[in-house]
């Protein structure tokens, strides 16, 4: 993942996609992360928002993760918020 952050042309053409249903583990990041924000992951009881927060906590820019619902919407699949 360091190297995909650090080649541009890769980076925008990334789209986020979930490894759920196996759970993320910041854990295995102890070495990336500051202690408090590795607490804070691993306080999160949400697996998604967990795994969302870690990306988010490894430097995965923003719009990897807008960029698969703007893919849907081209597709026609709408993503309706709760």
């Amino acid at each position: 993942m360091p190297r995909l952050i650090d080649t541009g042309e890769v980076l925008q053409r990334t789209i986020y996609g979930s490894d759920t249903p196996f759970p993320s583990n910041p854990l295995v990041f102890w070495n990336r992360l500051r202690p408090a924000k590795l607490l804070s992951l691993l306080s999160e009881t949400n697996l998604l928002e967990r795994n969302y927060r870690l990306q988010q906590a490894l430097g995965l820019p923003r719009e990897i993760f807008e960029r698969g619902a703007r893919v849907l919407a081209l597709a026609g699949i709408g993503l309706e918020r709760a």
